[in-house]
């Protein structure tokens, strides 16, 4: 029964090694796909890699033959159970050679049975697949950090060709301007030419006309004066060819003058194209101002109302907590925990309150210094147009955040007298928050002056950051104040 099984085993282990597919096949995309970049040093490391891998294979693989060819000799002498066993392992072993000697089955390993044999296989095969799954994958990792090279090339490959592109359009309208303006002066000249030829064709031919007069012979009577009328009549011409080449002359000058002026012109027109362009950038400049500006106006507000939000939290907190100490103990309040818990609760409803006023502020004063900024613009694009390109417009910075101080002692009503309860001996509670004392915002010309040496986005950046140190203070004092609450609610 044994024997069929095993080979039956055989044969099926034949099969799942012809289906598998071959081990080089891994590492061909990797190495083309290297091949054709030219051969960087990670190539190289993944080649040895897939070449020891390769080879550790093969060895598996010699070692699980020439397991399988000691299984085959023994199966005789495992069916007998005999006491020769060891005798044929021994002489089945020093004829496998130096690549199977120690793996070849002993005595010891005859005796094992040989479903053992198949599990080392499955587990060999798993360990196979493993290596070929890590080796693709590295393949994989290579092909895409290939990829991601490729794409960051042809990104700065688009950028260039964008860039080029722009220079060639800059280059292609400044041809067809000197196109137009040679097509007019070819026209102008070509108009001179057709006046010259058609002048020159009327000279020519009242020259044939004189020419064909003189040729004739003039009568015996009238000779004299037939001479007087032609030599009056050369005379007349010689003034009249004097005279267009004198208006010649004086056309060429006033041509020259006319060349002149146009070049005046077209320079004029092009520092005009330089100062419109000029103002257009620095209309843009102050629109993506203006959209920075409102973004931080609009950060500003939402932390002003989450910082109102976490106030109105905290005093309804302190509220509840307070509430449920007098419920606890209604006749032993201590006047100074009454004091100081009054007091902190006194102070932040200042705060919130000055943070409320501080947003609606806020807002009024991004209303009116978009209104500003618009005007300037305007008036900075009217100068640009008609003078020089206008000067980098100083934004003005954020509003500054101006809390008022507290209230007078006066109008804070008293705690009451019949809390009489001993401070808690562990938790101190602190003093209430000191008021934010911001002092308000400068005049116009101190922010244009301001605003000439510091840039606006480190002016906001640091009024953010006061900001921001401001509120994390109150946090942690109101952090304070819950705990020692708490713990002298715990403590009682």
């Amino acid at each position: 029964m044994q024997r069929p099984q095993l080979s039956c085993r055989g044969e099926a282990a034949r099969m799942q090694r012809r289906k598998q597919p071959p081990v080089p096949g891994a590492g061909k995309e990797p190495t083309a796909a290297v091949g054709a970049e030219g051969a960087p040093p990670r190539h190289a490391v993944l080649e040895s890699a897939l070449v020891k891998n390769l080879k550790k294979q093969i060895t598996c693989l010699e070692m699980e033959v020439a397991v399988l060819k000691g299984s085959s000799k023994t199966l005789p002498e495992l069916n007998g159970a005999t006491t020769g066993n060891t005798c044929a392992a021994d002489a089945a072993a020093r004829g496998l050679g130096s690549a199977a000697a120690d793996t070849a089955p002993t005595a010891a390993h005859a005796r094992v049975h040989p479903s053992t044999l198949w599990d080392d296989a499955g587990e060999k095969e798993a360990r196979r697949r493993e290596s070929l799954q890590s080796a693709n994958a590295a393949s994989l990792q290579f092909t895409a950090q290939r990829l991601r090279l490729d794409k960051e090339a042809l990104e700065v490959r688009l950028r260039c060709e964008q860039e080029e592109k722009q220079k060639l359009s800059m280059e292609n309208a400044r041809l067809l301007l000197a196109l137009r303006e040679s097509r007019g002066k070819g026209e102008e000249a070509h108009r001179r030419l057709a006046e010259a030829l058609s002048a020159l064709n009327t000279e020519q031919g009242r020259r044939r006309e004189v020419e064909d007069k003189l040729r004739v012979p003039p009568p015996a009577e009238g000779d004299a004066e037939c001479r007087e009328d032609i030599f009056s009549e050369k005379e007349y011409y010689r003034v009249q060819t004097d005279r267009l080449r004198v208006a010649q002359q004086d056309g060429l000058v006033c041509i020259a003058e006319l060349e002149k002026q146009l070049k005046t012109e077209r320079a004029r027109a092009a520092e005009a194209e330089s100062q419109l362009c000029a103002a257009l950038e620095e209309v843009r400049r102050l629109n993506s101002l203006a959209a920075e500006r409102s973004s931080v106006y609009e950060s500003l507000d939402k932390s002003y109302a989450g910082m109102c939000t976490l106030l109105q939290m905290a005093v309804d907190d302190c509220d509840a907590l307070q509430h449920q100490l007098r419920q606890r103990q209604p006749d032993a309040f201590s006047p100074a925990s009454s004091v100081s818990i009054t007091e902190t609760l006194r102070g932040l409803e200042q705060i919130s309150s000055a943070l409320k006023k501080e947003v609606v502020e806020g807002v009024r004063r991004a209303d009116g210094g978009k209104a500003l900024d618009e005007e300037r613009s305007l008036c900075g694009l009217d100068k640009a147009t008609f003078s020089s390109p206008p000067p980098a417009a100083a934004v003005p910075p954020p509003p500054a955040a101006a809390v008022p101080p507290p209230p007078p002692a006066a109008a804070v009503p008293p705690p009451p007298p019949a809390a009489a309860v001993p401070p808690p001996p562990a938790a101190a509670v602190p003093p209430p928050p000191p008021a934010a004392a911001v002092p308000p915002p400068p005049a116009a010309t101190a922010v244009t002056s301001v605003s000439a040496h510091e840039p606006p986005k480190i002016q906001e950046t640091s009024l953010r950051d006061a900001i921001d140190d401001e509120l994390e203070n109150i946090e942690r004092r109101i952090r304070e104040e819950e705990a020692s609450l708490l713990a002298y609610l715990n403590s009682r």
